[in-house]
């Protein structure tokens, strides 16, 4: 108890006017077991159970160095804006003495070096977006420990305008911000314009593969004119007794024939092809001075519309 007493004594706790001078014996033990269990912290290294029992000691007695011996403590845990609350505390105490100044001094110096990490979290929409600060990925949604500073962060989705903000981290603060990306208009717009660019691109390739396939539908039409004469020529080679001249004609007829089949055949593919992209187009054109085409149904049945 001498021992303690002697530390309480060194502090100053103890001197005439103080609050220490006020208290119970009861209180004034409790003070002097905070005040011994905070010195055996500090010389062990444990700072946070030294600041906790000089914290304790400070609701007991309200004096200069034990709030110093606090703040002190504070600043190993890198608890600077505490300390730095509770040095303010003490410079508005007036009165101090000439050692309690040095010391509140002191203390001063370790606060301009002090440096209290922050906390930073970014609520997203949309929640898939992209998110950098100062250039690195960040997660969202997520507390993220930060050093105290000025971050610079960059939102961006597809679809979506870019955002960039700059966040200010102070010692010790815990900021939340809110990035929502708006969409972007003008690249909806232009996906507009390129889709209705692409239907429109449709139309006249449709036009010109129905004109094809119309034009060899009307070659194979010719060809089977050809045909037609060939066999009436087979017949009259037949009838003057001219074999060789009917196999010969034959042949001729049999190839056109085949021909005429397969000009038939692609030319119809062609006009199919032709007809079904044609016909799209013009259900899919928006645009009011463009030809369009509309199928509708009526009282009397269904009615085909269109504008060229």
């Amino acid at each position: 108890m001498a021992l303690l007493s002697l530390v309480c004594f060194a502090l100053g706790v103890f001197a005439p006017g103080t609050a220490a001078a006020d208290l119970t014996p009861e209180q004034m033990e409790r003070l002097e077991g905070h005040i011994n269990n905070a010195n055996q912290a500090e010389e062990r290294g444990n700072h946070q159970r030294a600041a906790e029992e000089w914290a304790a000691a400070a609701e007991l007695a309200d004096h200069p160095r034990i709030h110093l011996r606090l703040a002190n403590a504070q600043v190993d845990l890198n608890q600077c804006s505490a300390a730095r609350q509770v040095y303010e505390q003490v410079g508005r105490m007036g009165d101090l003495s000439d050692d309690v100044q040095r010391e509140r001094d002191e203390l001063r110096g370790r606060l301009d070096t002090c440096s209290e990490p922050g906390e930073l979290y970014f609520e997203c929409t949309p929640r898939e977006l992209t998110l950098e600060v100062d250039g690195q990925p960040w997660t969202c949604s997520q507390w993220q420990q930060v050093e105290p500073g000025t971050y610079r962060a960059r939102a961006t989705h597809p679809g979506y305008e870019t955002e960039n903000l700059s966040v200010r981290i102070d010692d010790g603060q815990r900021v939340e911000e809110t990035i929502q990306l708006r969409a972007d208009q003008l690249a909806g717009e232009q996906e507009s314009i390129h889709e209705d660019s692409s239907r429109s691109s449709l139309l006249y390739p449709g036009l010109g593969m129905s004109g094809l396939g119309g034009l060899l539908i009307g070659v194979g039409v010719f060809r089977e004119g050809r045909t037609t004469e060939r066999a009436q020529q087979m017949q009259a080679a037949r009838d003057d007794g001219d074999f060789a001249r009917m196999d010969e004609l034959r042949d001729e007829a049999d190839s056109a024939r085949s021909l005429t089949k397969i000009t038939y055949g692609v030319g119809a593919l062609a006009l199919s092809a032709g007809a079904g992209m044609t016909i799209y187009s013009l259900l899919s054109s928006s645009g009011e001075d463009e030809p369009s085409l509309s199928l509708g149904i009526t009282t009397s049945g269904f009615e085909l519309y269109g504008r060229f």
